[in-house]
């Protein structure tokens, strides 16, 4: 997949982890980006897409970005790529501890509901995974769905990680 970059070097700053990710989250942790310019030219550009058809622009709500934050700490953290959340064994294999929806009903509260993720990993800049996801049939329609009014975005890097860049758009409604 074009999402696949091993060995990619950036000088961003880095998070320090400091919590456990094992097992289902609460839904009150808290992550820091990465980069949030990059979280930032994200919402533009998807913003951009929507306009070009005539989409309503999406808004930024905290709790998708919580979840989608998460997400992307954990995959890199315990060293996946899916939309499920999964926690790794001693012997390195992987156990499913919850969907993405479990995940995300528990940091979306207030009356918006989850509607769906993309997911990327090694991509360089928002530009670039945004045209990976526009080339790509299932994730342009997250893009573009005319019922999704609300979105969250990740950018986290964590060097040493397999795929250092991890990138998550959580949708709602």
């Amino acid at each position: 997949m074009k999402y696949l970059f091993l060995g990619v070097l950036l000088s961003f700053s880095l998070i320090t982890i400091a919590q456990d990710f094992n097992g289902i989250p609460t839904g009150n942790e808290k992550i820091s980006s990465s980069n949030e310019s990059f979280e930032q030219e994200l919402l533009a550009l998807v913003n951009k897409e929507r306009a070009k058809r005539r989409r309503k622009p999406l808004t930024i709500k905290e709790s998708l970005t919580s979840a989608a934050r998460y997400h992307a700490m954990d995959m890199a953290v315990d060293n996946y790529f899916d939309h499920d959340s999964k926690d790794q064994r001693k012997n390195g294999s992987h156990k499913k501890v919850c969907s993405v929806f479990d995940r995300m009903n528990r940091f979306v509260k207030n009356g918006i509901f989850s509607r769906a993720e993309n997911i990327a990993v090694g991509g360089k800049s928002p530009e670039q995974v945004m045209q990976d996801w526009m080339s790509s049939k299932g994730h342009r329609v997250n893009i573009l769905d005319k019922e999704t009014k609300y979105i969250g975005l990740a950018y986290v890097y964590v060097e040493g990680s397999e795929w250092g860049s991890y990138w998550v758009q959580s949708f709602g409604l």
